[in-house]
């Protein structure tokens, strides 16, 4: 069975290599086969034949495909599945901790049971995954990840095993992951942390503490339904309001929303450029559906620019960190209504001068349609061929809320319809910026899809959307 998967590896993807290796292809495994004796009869056999050279081996079943993950000159096997990972990590001589001299290759769509070619990723980047897709991110981006439990927390621990300059850290629950993340930026690393939905809910008083502290850091979310544990698999749009409101106090967050891979890859980027001009945390907005996406993407084509830390890390000057009310040498003064409206105006300039330069959004219009229609993430995928029939616009910097934009690009239709998947938590905000009616089309429980979005927008409209 190994020998055949095996040549039939070698055969379908062309791939040119000398000497003994090991292609284990599980994504064709049974649902019913045993892992464990598969991979220890794969391991005895790899030992065997004295050349460590390459192993590939994609993870999954019948029905959940995982791509091939290239690993050269590497004493290690590179899993994509947690139980796998961890059935692996027992067996030291093939531990992911003893990889040596790798080169990730970059991960292509497969089709079920059909591994494929994929070419070299440049030098200068590594894949790092947390829910927004495969993004490959230059390896002087990113320091330290940590991650709660979940499985947004494997991607970025096989990072940190591909990259020495790439720390990760397991925390056991979403307030450690949200403390730690602001203790390595005020130590001068640049960090991130990954959650959902009600992980995003226990990191709102650190995110808070971090506006008020002035931390650059990125807080990612993937969004699902809730409240609560809610419906865990599936997709939202849930987290809209709790991102700009979430935590207590006068706070200016700054968030961005892609919908594809390649968004994904930008603005992971500009969201670590934006805390670290805006001194503050900044939100990665995402949902189950953008954050599973497998697309194709020329990373050459997209220009983006790494700002570097400007302030000096604790422990190198005399300043005090405190959550509390303080004067610019971070000296606490907590009855001081001079000093805390001197600290406020100055964070929000300097928020709103960092926002203006990302007036990101997409524009469609239509001018034989009297209806605009406003959606963001997945959705405005799902209703992309409603363009013949409607304008479209999407925002995505969510926060602040793209006011003059939306006021601008929405005069001339009589019908402005928002279609999210949560129950008007975007509507409310454009009918605030709008000054005016708007309706809204809620797209629940997980089920995002055109059919649904259809018949919503034809009981607003009051006739049949094709």
């Amino acid at each position: 069975m190994l020998a055949h998967q095996r040549d039939q590896f070698a055969q379908g993807s062309g791939d040119r290599r000398e000497g003994p290796h090991l292609d284990l292809w599980l994504g064709q495994r049974p649902r019913d086969q045993d892992h464990h004796d598969l991979l220890a009869d794969a391991f005895r056999e790899f030992r065997e034949g004295g050349d460590e050279r390459i192993v590939i081996l994609g993870a999954g079943h019948e029905g959940h495909i995982q791509p091939p993950v290239r690993v050269h000159r590497a004493r290690a096997v590179q899993v994509h599945g947690t139980s796998f990972q961890a059935d692996i990590a027992q067996d030291k001589p093939l531990a992911l901790q003893e990889v040596q001299d790798t080169r990730l290759l970059e991960r292509r769509p497969v089709r079920r049971g059909q591994p494929q070619d994929v070419d070299q990723a440049d030098d200068e980047r590594q894949l790092i995954e947390f829910g927004l897709g495969h993004v490959h991110v230059p390896r002087r981006l990113d320091r330290l990840g940590v991650g709660p439990t979940g499985p947004q927390a494997q991607r970025p621990a096989e990072q940190a095993a591909r990259d020495p300059g790439f720390k990760f850290i397991q925390s056991e629950d979403e307030l450690a992951a949200a403390n730690a993340i602001i203790g390595a930026s005020l130590a001068g690393a640049k960090s991130f942390t990954a959650t959902a939905g009600p992980g995003f809910t226990l990191m709102q008083e650190a995110i808070g503490y971090g506006h008020e502290v002035e931390v650059p850091t990125v807080f990612v979310n993937i969004q699902r339904v809730g409240p609560a544990t809610g419906m865990p698999t599936m997709p939202a749009q849930q987290d809209i309001v709790q991102t700009n409101y979430g935590s207590s106090g006068d706070y200016y967050p700054l968030a961005f929303y892609p919908n594809s891979v390649a968004e994904c890859y930008r603005y992971a980027i500009a969201a670590f450029n934006a805390a670290e001009k805006s001194l503050s945390p900044v939100i990665l907005l995402s949902d189950a559906f953008v954050g599973h996406l497998n697309e194709v993407v020329d990373l050459d084509s997209i220009e983006v620019e790494v700002v570097p830390r400007e302030r000096l890390p604790l422990g190198t000057g005399k300043r005090f960190f405190t959550g509390l009310t303080h004067d610019e040498e971070g000296h606490p003064r907590t009855a001081d209504a001079a000093v805390y409206r001197e600290w406020l105006n100055k964070v929000k300039a300097r928020h709103d001068e960092v926002a203006a330069r990302y007036r990101d959004f997409e524009f469609t219009g239509n001018t034989s349609s009297d209806t605009l229609l406003i959606s963001f993430g997945i959705v405005s995928r799902v209703i992309a061929s409603l363009a013949s029939a409607f304008a479209l616009f999407r925002p995505i910097r969510i926060f602040p809320v793209l006011g003059d934009e939306l006021r601008q690009h929405a005069k001339g239709y009589k019908n402005i319809v928002v279609i999210e998947a949560n129950d008007g938590q975007y509507a409310c905000l454009v009918e605030r910026e709008l000054h005016r009616d708007v309706m809204r089309v809620p797209l629940l429980g997980g089920r995002i899809n055109l059919d649904l979005a259809n018949k919503g927008l034809s009981k607003k409209l009051g006739w049949e959307v094709p």
